[in-house]
């Protein structure tokens, strides 16, 4: 399948040992696996010959997604998006994302992160305008930028500050609102409280994304 690309010649790249081809640059423009890619633009292949990776040389509709020029492009091994520039204001399974945003989409297709451009209510939760959100896999929201303070099942957490959930809704980590004496744990406002799943405090020093 990806023999039949049109490549400049000194730009190709093959596997080891009689492999397929790996990469090149495009001679001319041309359409793989359904998407119009521009002469210029450095395409990649997996080892069964399916497009894994480029670099655009021009803007480019991906998955109904305006791609933006020299940016890194990412399939996953269905070809579906998995990474993507944002090259203009578009919404993006209903959320409006900021132009020049990297969007990073789950193996499902669905989105992962994003940088959204105007604040708005997302699951119930008031989200700070231009700034990143992430998702799970079922599409609902797993952490992002409070734009005002907000209760979040007991749990006071402040607003223009970032906060984590666990995949059953329950607050993973957030900046205390307020003094905070609940579940055993005792917190000054604006220190940090973190919980596990069932909502039970836990120790400092985790790492959130």
């Amino acid at each position: 399948m990806a023999e039949d690309i049109p490549c400049l010649r000194d730009s190709i790249i093959r596997r080891p040992e009689g492999g397929g081809l790996r990469s090149c640059v495009l001679s001319e423009d041309a359409l793989i696996q359904g998407i119009m890619f521009k002469a210029g633009s450095v395409v990649g292949f997996d080892e069964a010959g399916r497009l894994w990776r480029c670099n655009l040389s021009a803007d480019t509709c991906i998955n109904c997604i305006p791609c933006a020029a020299k940016s890194e492009i990412e399939f996953s091994s269905e070809g579906k998006l998995l990474v993507c520039t944002v090259a203009g204001e578009i919404k993006v399974q209903g959320i409006p994302v900021m132009p020049g945003t990297l969007l990073l989409f789950h193996e499902n297709g669905t989105l992962f992160k994003c940088d959204i451009q105007k604040g708005m209510s997302i699951n119930g939760f008031p989200v700070e305008e231009a700034t990143d959100i992430c998702f799970f896999d079922d599409r609902r929201p797993s952490a992002f930028v409070l734009a005002e303070d907000v209760v979040i099942a007991g749990v006071p957490c402040a607003g223009r500050s970032r906060v984590w959930l666990h995949k059953n809704g329950a607050v993973r980590a957030c900046t205390s609102a307020s003094d905070f004496d609940g579940n055993g744990l005792s917190r000054k406002k604006g220190e940090l409280l973190v919980f596990d799943e069932e909502g039970n405090p836990v120790g400092y020093g985790l790492g959130y994304g």
